[in-house]
């Protein structure tokens, strides 16, 4: 990260652009492994939202965590999500981040098709973290993030289950507020694993 901030390349501007990136994967792996693009606007508008689906996803370009899910969309108003996506345009994430390429990606919101499990869930992340130098090629460390959408204190928290931990860790955004991420643990055999993680701000 230090060597991003210092001399950032600006071929991470493309596979950091939410949107840009979602060339690079077409091409690579193709169509079907992005996820469904339901609009992309200039700008959001009244007519936009209007448009929209029922359910979806509101995200935005620029930055980590600029996520909105929307299961119904007479719950927020037009005037809620456009008060969000003008707070996340206003984030210079490279600030947060300390990586400069971000400060090179137009901070844009955008709309993609809500996708569900069977049981009506948001499916698992998969993050993967590279770390390249390596003679025998590069080291990569996969973690699944479960349930990262759920409210604390709902039956389907994952600290309401017998024997399971908790790891709260606190920061403060680049516009001031302070935010906290819950990450949850279940024994597995004698190791440990990540089930699940909780974006929120107090």
């Amino acid at each position: 990260i230090l060597l991003r901030c210092l001399h950032p390349d600006m071929r991470w501007v493309g596979l950091t652009d939410k949107l840009a990136v979602r060339e690079y994967v077409r091409q690579k792996v193709g169509e079907a492994h992005l996820i469904p693009l339901v609009a992309a606007p200039e700008r959001f508008t009244r007519e936009v939202f209007v448009a929209l689906p029922n359910a979806f996803v509101m995200k935005a370009t620029h930055g980590c965590a600029f996520v909105k899910v929307v299961r119904e969309k007479s719950q927020p108003s037009f005037e809620e999500l456009n008060a969000l996506a003008q707070a996340w345009s206003s984030i210079d994430f490279s600030r947060c981040s300390r990586e400069r390429h971000y400060r090179f990606i137009e901070p844009r919101v955008y709309f993609e098709q809500l996708l569900l499990d069977e049981t009506g869930k948001i499916p698992s992340d998969l993050k993967l973290h590279m770390f390249g130098g390596h003679v025998e090629g590069p080291r990569i460390y996969t973690m699944v993030v479960a349930d990262r959408f759920l409210t604390p204190g709902t039956p389907g928290d994952p600290w309401n289950k017998p024997g399971a931990g908790q790891v709260r860790g606190e920061g403060v955004k680049a516009n001031g507020k302070k935010f906290f991420n819950d990450y949850y643990f279940d024994l597995c055999g004698d190791r440990l694993v990540l089930t699940g993680m909780v974006e929120q701000s107090p």
